[in-house]
């Protein structure tokens, strides 16, 4: 759904027909706000720099129907979901994020240290959106937004990296473009099949025997 709402979002962005289906597409993103969290700001804030009220009022529609038609079926749906937070808190897992990397070293105890990683993310999209402010292209900038967002993120899960996939067709379709790329990329189309085998097999032991945290340099290894 994350991905949906991403691909989505590009797509009739880009297309500038019924300006609303950006929002609508977008508000998929509030499924897991804290792990494309920079994608959001982003929208919000430019969307407001350019008054693009149709993409936020999309995205207000389609949450306010959502969140009302599930309360037709559980009217306390809302207090429930508050009251389950402190019981149910995903501080409570070793993630493999940075933000769990900062808790092993310097004590698990301390929660907020899950969001420090989290603070650089947007102290970084500030100096990144001022440099690119007078030619933002969404298809250009996503990429970037979403690796930078999910390696900052406070927690999320290895499967959560689903949403990396536009990042990494942008890298093998620039490959494409060149020569030289096409050899390298064939190399790569050659040898898939057995890494990701071997990945799922290690993923699942490491899953299953040790704990998710020990897969932290998947989106950092994606990003460089």
């Amino acid at each position: 759904m994350l991905f949906l709402g991403v691909a989505g979002f590009l797509y009739f962005e880009q297309k500038k027909i019924k300006y609303w289906l950006p929002g609508a597409f977008a508000s998929l993103l509030a499924i897991k706000t804290h792990l494309l969290y920079l994608i959001c700001i982003s929208i919000l804030s430019w969307s407001i720099k350019r008054r693009c009220w149709d993409i936020l009022g999309g995205g207000a529609i389609v949450l306010l129907s959502a969140t009302l038609t599930t309360m037709m079926f559980n009217p306390y749906v809302i207090t429930q979901y508050l009251s389950a937070i402190p019981e149910g808190s995903p501080l409570a897992w070793m993630t493999p994020t940075f933000g769990s990397l900062l808790r092993v070293l310097l004590g698990p105890e301390r929660t907020w240290l899950q969001f420090v990683p989290m603070g650089t993310g947007i102290f970084w999209l500030g100096q990144y959106g001022l440099k690119y402010r007078a030619e933002w292209l969404w298809t250009n900038r996503v990429p970037l937004l979403l690796l930078i967002s999910v390696v900052t993120a406070p927690y999320y899960w290895p499967f959560d990296q689903v949403v990396l996939i536009p990042a990494v067709l942008q890298v093998m379709i620039g490959m494409i473009a060149t020569s030289r790329g096409r050899i390298v990329y064939g190399a790569i189309i050659l040898r898939s099949n057995h890494l990701l085998s071997c990945h799922q097999r290690r993923g699942v032991a490491i899953h299953s025997r040790i704990s998710d945290f020990w897969q932290l340099w998947m989106a950092p290894v994606l990003l460089i």
